[in-house]
């Protein structure tokens, strides 16, 4: 069964990783590709090129269009 993103909220409620993804500007289809990604992360099929390890368990996630690269978040193992 897939998981299900909880997005990290600070102790005041503000919605940080909304707001990072917010100022990256993502175009449609770069929107698209990072929802496939969660995706995939979610069922525990990342692809090689979707994450980098931080070690410990701890991976980002890794959004590439063209020129531009995101680390739109991480996730632990």
């Amino acid at each position: 069964m897939a998981k299900r993103w909880e997005l990290y909220r600070s102790s005041v409620g503000a919605e940080v990783v909304q707001k990072e993804i917010a100022k990256c500007r993502l175009k449609t289809h770069e929107l698209g590709r990072l929802h496939a990604i969660m995706g995939r992360a979610a069922e525990g099929r990342l692809l090689p090129k979707d994450r980098t390890s931080l070690g410990e368990g701890l991976w980002e996630l890794r959004l590439s269009c063209g020129e531009r690269i995101f680390p739109p978040g991480d996730t632990r193992e």
